[in-house]
C-alpha cells in the first residue's frame, strides 16, 4: 500500500517499492483507457496519412502546418507528398 503521496512521488524507483500492485494496476488501467479511447491503428498508414490525421484532430488546415514549418505553402506540398520534412522538424515535440 503507498505510503502517502509525498511518499510516493519522491523517486520512480521510490514509488515503485512502496507501491508496486498500484502502480501495475494504475498502468493497466491506464493502457486500457488508451486501447478504448485513444487506439492508434498504424498497419499500413502511411506518415502522410497520419499526419493527416494528426492535423484533423487538431483542427489544423495545410497552411498551419506551412506555418509551422516556416512558410504556408510547404504545408500543402508537403501533404501532396511534393515536399519531405526535414529531420528538425519530424522530431519537435
Amino acid at each position: 500500500m503507498c505510503l502517502g503521496s509525498r511518499n510516493c512521488l519522491r523517486s520512480s524507483t521510490a514509488l515503485y517499492s512502496l507501491c508496486p500492485r498500484y502502480l501495475d494496476t494504475l498502468s493497466t488501467l491506464v493502457e486500457v483507457y488508451e486501447n478504448e479511447h485513444h487506439a492508434i491503428v498504424a498497419r499500413g498508414v502511411s506518415p502522410i496519412e497520419a499526419l493527416k490525421f494528426l492535423m484533423e484532430e487538431h483542427g489544423m488546415i495545410a497552411a498551419d502546418l506551412g506555418t509551422e514549418l516556416g512558410d504556408r505553402t510547404l504545408g500543402s506540398k508537403t501533404l501532396r507528398g511534393e515536399r519531405k520534412i526535414g529531420l528538425k522538424y519530424a522530431k519537435t515535440g
